[in-house]
């Protein structure tokens, strides 16, 4: 089954601090360089030919979702910042993804049955317990 579906990843990340986030979510749009550099999930399309992984290009895209206000910085910076921690300002990657996902069928009874095949994604960075999927 050959499916096209855009992955949206969400997350927090108390190791990374923004700077000067705008209300709006989609102005602020994370540099494909830092993108590589930050943790970000990997996920596996496990029933896909050759098992294929999420990956971090030019297709896809980081956004950072403000959620209330930020502090001040201190005055070691000469432009006055406002600071927002990565626990409560969540971290946004989404892309587009064409994967071929392998199924078995039971063809005894066609065309007068129905069968389902499911799209199986395996988390491989983090644990299974911490995931919401919405």
């Amino acid at each position: 089954m050959l499916v096209n579906f855009n992955l949206t990843m969400m997350w927090l990340d108390a190791d990374l601090q923004y700077i000067n986030l705008n209300e709006d979510y989609t102005l602020n749009l994370l540099p494909s360089t830092f993108m590589k550099k930050i943790w970000s999930p990997w996920v596996d399309f496990t029933n896909t030919e050759g098992n294929h992984v999420t990956i971090l290009d030019e297709q896809a895209f980081a956004l950072i979702i403000r959620n209330g206000s930020g502090t001040v910085g201190d005055n070691s910076n000469p432009q006055e910042i406002e600071l927002y921690s990565g626990l409560l300002n969540p971290l946004r990657i989404s892309r587009q993804y064409g994967k071929k996902f392998q199924c078995t069928f039971q063809l005894s009874a066609y065309p007068f049955d129905e069968q389902v095949c499911y799209m199986q994604l395996t988390m491989l960075s983090a644990s299974v317990k911490k995931l919401i999927f919405d």
